[in-house]
């Protein structure tokens, strides 16, 4: 009898799922051994991690030959009707074999069609796909002459993978380190070279695992162009993007006098949410070292607060001024921001050590700790430098020096969306970190009422909580908030990096915010202080004339106060509500005029104790009878409780309203 041999690298297979848009849906696990062996040809002889199938067992008759079928269960069943692939590796031991599937087995018998794939005596993959099947459980496989390494089943129709993003070449002595984005679904990369922009290009490395790869086959001096490929068993991506770098050598003693660094302080910081920045500077030698530490604020000026102490450690640091750490001496710099100190905007994103000493070895490390949680300071890539070191920077070995001199690229398509009354939406691309490429630090937002230019850039507004930048060449996008209603605004930006390099000013765009639309009154109309739901209260109350008789939309009825100034009145909505407008309804009659209102503060709170203004009236004229005044203002804060305070009245010593509304932003 004709003996064939199918080897199989594993007893169970398990299945990456790619459908015709390359998504993941579903993954297969093939097996043999789940029919009985009454009803299909299962023998087997196990060798070690492979297997060996041969045709010195049963022949399926069903089919009318002596061809070995090897039935494979499907885990879990396929659905009917669904398109799926069978996919094969496999080499012939002649040269050509044939490899036949049959859709669908049931462990008695085959459905529906056959599918016939030729090898040669080269590996390769090939794939058998059914368009229409009833429900599967198994597949029937053989081949004469065939050396089977794999099978995988997938669903749909395969497909190569994406091409790859965000190529990047670094230059070294005498190697070029490129990295890249993963490409989802990708089995391996090709990468390919060439001293020409644009190529030919010819392929370096096959089937390399992932990014980064180290080419070290190639000359001082001269310019490489890269590009890379990605690869599934399905195919071969286009090429990436084109990277280039110039590799130089690093022979020379460099200047490790400047050490230069990333402050993760990108966090909410308030007189409510603190955050704490600590550094430690060691000096591993024995002799003294002369230093200086550099902190640099989020537009670019240095801090030159001293520290405060921290957990019984003085800060002895002051930046920017120069001082000595002994041998095998720590110097601890160590500050808070936000809390009660009220200096978020003082915050540092950046910083570099400066050393003037001939002989040293340095060590430093640091932490940023807040509320919303914490980050390491990370310089040197947290290892020790000393004066004369050749090998460059754990996190940028191309660069011996570690001087970082490249400023990211200028945004040049800032847009603005569609705004809101309070709100206008910026998007851009990400420039890089050094041009365009790379990752930068973070970005540096500005908006005004009026055109903004180099000359005026610090005096326009300066936006909080913008985003970190992302990967060079990816969207990004944030919405301004807190603007005034039906008003145009001018926005601008400028990025940097860690090494607070800065780009120039993007293109400037404009943006008008629209015209609010209010709800209705959404105090219900009260019949007493708690009904039918909130709470009215006042600082006082004359003659039975109640808090809740200026909610209860009554002209003859109205709140009172007590003698003597300031008043108050408020209402507790018992849930956050963000209010946009008020409307006050003074009462006059019967010689009360003077105890309208005429220099008040309109305010929210969460917590009946810390009152935010919202809005401000100072020496309003006098009211007529019955008269109703709106008032609105930019707020996206939820309070649970609003109130009136009131500061002076028109001459009188009482305040007297008739009615208190209050509306939101439809």
């Amino acid at each position: 009898m004709k003996k064939v041999t199918f080897v199989f690298i594993a007893l169970i297979m398990f299945l990456s799922i790619i459908n015709s848009a390359s998504a993941q849906s579903q993954s297969y696990t093939l097996s043999d051994g789940c029919f009985t062996p009454a009803n299909s040809p299962e023998y087997l002889k196990a060798l070690d991690y492979e297997k060996s199938y041969d045709n010195d067992i049963n022949t399926f008759a069903n089919y009318g030959s002596n061809w070995p079928y090897q039935a494979l269960c499907i885990n879990p069943t396929i659905p009917a009707n669904q398109t799926y692939s069978i996919m094969i590796t496999a080499e012939s031991t002649t040269s050509s074999s044939t490899f036949r599937a049959f859709n669908t087995y049931n462990g008695t018998t085959n459905q529906n069609a056959q599918g016939n794939v030729v090898f040669t005596n080269t590996k390769e993959t090939k794939v058998i796909t059914f368009p229409i099947h009833s429900l599967t459980n198994g597949i029937l496989v053989d081949g004469a002459n065939l050396k089977v390494y794999n099978i995988k089943i997938i669903d749909g129709v395969p497909v190569a993978p994406s091409i790859p993003l965000n190529l990047i070449a670094s230059a070294g002595n005498s190697q070029v380190t490129v990295t890249w984005t993963a490409v989802t679904g990708a089995a391996g990369y090709n990468i390919k070279r060439s001293t020409t922009a644009g190529g030919p290009y010819t392929t370096i490395a096959t089937n390399v695992y992932g990014s980064p790869y180290t080419d070290t086959t190639v000359t001082n001096g001269t310019t490489y162009y890269y590009v890379v490929t990605a690869l599934n068993d399905f195919g071969e991506s286009g090429n990436s993007n084109e990277a280039s770098a110039t590799p130089t050598s690093s022979n020379s003693e460099v200047d490790q006098n400047i050490k230069e660094f990333s402050i993760p302080m990108n966090s909410f910081c308030s007189v409510s949410q603190s955050m704490d920045l600590s550094l430690n500077i060691t000096n591993l030698k024995s002799s003294v070292a002369d230093l200086k530490l550099f902190l640099y604020k989020k537009n670019g000026a240095s801090l030159s607060t001293a520290g405060s102490s921290y957990d019984g450690i003085e800060s002895t640091i002051v930046p920017a001024t120069s001082f000595q750490l002994a041998g095998n001496e720590t110097s601890l710099y160590h500050i808070t921001f936000g809390g009660s100190n009220n200096n978020c905007a003082d915050r540092v994103y950046s910083g570099k050590i400066e050393v003037d000493s001939e002989s040293y070895s340095l060590i430093a490390s640091g932490w940023v700790d807040g509320t919303k949680g914490n980050a390491t300071v990370i310089i040197n890539g947290g290892q020790a430098w000393k004066q004369g070191e050749t090998s460059g920077s754990p996190e940028n070995p191309g660069n011996p020096g570690n001087l970082d001199t490249t400023a990211p690229a200028a945004v040049t398509n800032l847009t603005t969306g569609t705004p809101t009354s309070s709100s206008i939406n910026l998007s851009w691309t990400a420039p890089g970190n050094d041009g365009s490429v790379g990752t930068a630090t973070y970005y540096d937002i500005r908006y005004s009422t009026s055109q903004i230019n180099e000359a005026n850039w610090t005096t326009a507004s300066q936006v909080t909580g913008e985003p970190a930048p992302t990967v060079a060449g990816t969207s990004q996008s944030m919405i301004i908030n807190s603007l005034n209603a039906n008003t145009t605004y001018y926005f601008a930006l400028k990025t940097r990096d860690q090494a607070n390099n800065i780009s120039s000013m993007s293109n400037v765009v404009n943006g008008t915010t629209t015209q609010p639309t209010y709800s209705q009154n959404v105090i219900p109309t009260m019949t007493s202080n708690t009904s039918p739901s909130g709470v009215a209260s006042s600082s006082g109350v004359w003659s039975g004339h109640e808090a809740y008789m200026a909610f209860d939309k009554s002209n003859d009825t109205y709140w009172y106060s007590a003698s003597g100034h300031p008043h108050w009145i408020a209402y507790d909505f018992g849930s956050e509500k963000i209010i946009n407008k008020y409307t006050l309804t003074a009462f006059t009659l019967a010689g009360n005029e003077p105890n309208s209102l005429k220099s008040w503060t309109f305010e929210g709170t969460n917590d009946g104790i810390k009152w935010t203004t919202l809005d401000t009236q100072t020496n309003q004229p006098g009211w007529g009878s019955h008269e109703l005044r709106s008032y609105t203002f930019t707020n996206t804060t939820a309070f649970k409780k609003y109130r009136v305070y009131i500061t002076a009245s028109q001459g009188g010593t009482w305040a007297a309203l008739e009615g208190i509304e209050m509306m939101q932003v439809q």
